[in-house]
């Protein structure tokens, strides 16, 4: 082979090499664009379970008082 034919060799493996490199980056961000919807899909499962447990607190406390107070 001569020099031409390694440059060009190389020059398609590089290349190669590039396509792969994007192809991961894509895959990497389809993957961060899903557990970050997903997170946040769970922190205001969250945020409303906390809200529903103090409702539900808030009211037991007033029932437990106004049993209490006869």
């Amino acid at each position: 082979m001569n020099r031409q034919d390694l440059e060009k060799n190389d020059k398609m493996q590089k290349d190669k090499m590039v396509e792969l490199l994007k192809r991961n980056h894509d895959v990497m961000m389809e993957k961060y664009e899903l557990y970050r919807q997903r997170n946040e899909v769970l922190e205001k499962k969250a945020l409303d379970k906390e809200a529903l447990y103090l409702k539900i607190k808030s009211e037991n406390d007033h029932v437990a008082d106004s049993l209490y107070e006869t």
